[in-house]
């Protein structure tokens, strides 16, 4: 699946490390749906998700997400899945 995120220069807390897409992120994205098949019927619980990009990609693919982060942050997440939900 493919998604779409802004840049955020700063995302509001911790040095604006929920502002930045981590390579991690992408790549534990990527594992979940082509390596270990994970798709419709499986849940991702996402624990300090920042800009929300992991989350977003798994629920395209047809996993049932919950997306977390401290309230400072979830702004940014909400506008990442709003922005694919259309």
């Amino acid at each position: 699946p493919e998604w779409r995120s802004e840049p955020w220069p700063q995302s509001g807390h911790f040095d604006w490390t929920g502002g930045l897409m981590w390579d991690a992120g992408v790549i534990l994205g990527y594992i979940l749906v082509q390596v270990v098949r994970a798709g419709a019927g499986a849940r991702l619980l996402e624990l300090g998700c920042g800009l929300g990009n992991t989350g977003v990609y798994c629920a395209l693919a047809g996993l049932d997400v919950v997306a977390t982060d401290v309230e400072g942050e979830l702004g940014v997440c909400r506008a990442t899945f709003e922005a694919n939900s259309a």
